[in-house]
């Protein structure tokens, strides 16, 4: 016979592994600019979370930070979704790296030495850069923060 304690402790292990996602509802995650409701952004990190292993590390209404257990070398393929999921990630923030420099130099603020090794050697004229930067961003750190807003 099962003792209690273990009983209660194994139960409480298989609803915290079966509500991963908990946090998402509570805030009512969404993407609504990109016509993404909450359940469609589970949707999403479930297919990330089986073939790459994921977890949540920060949740809010219009964002969700993501770690990344498993990246492939090549995460060619992997920015491409982020970017189709979540295009505010490169469209609001690696794509934009050039103005920010240069509102950085017009305020003489500076940024961190990993800023410019994250965008040393990239074009930051070119089209792509800000996948470029993403792909650079993800290999190095795992992490990502979709925001939809």
């Amino acid at each position: 016979m099962t003792s209690q304690p273990t009983l209660v402790l194994a139960l409480f292990n298989q609803t915290n592994n079966m509500d991963k996602y908990q946090d998402l509802r509570v805030y009512q995650t969404h993407g609504i600019n990109c016509d993404l409701e909450t359940e469609d952004i589970i949707e999403r990190l479930n297919i990330w979370d089986e073939r790459y292993g994921i977890e949540i590390l920060n949740v809010e209404s219009d964002r969700v930070e993501v770690l990344f257990k498993d990246i492939p070398d090549d995460v060619t393929l992997l920015v491409t979704e982020i970017y189709e999921f979540c295009p505010d990630i490169t469209d609001q923030h690696f794509g934009c790296f050039k103005e920010m420099i240069e509102i950085a130099e017009e305020t003489k603020m500076d940024f961190p030495d990993s800023f410019y090794e994250l965008i040393d050697g990239v074009d930051l004229d070119a089209e792509e850069h800000g996948l470029e930067l993403l792909k650079r961003y993800l290999k190095k750190n795992k992490v990502i923060n979709l925001l939809w807003g």
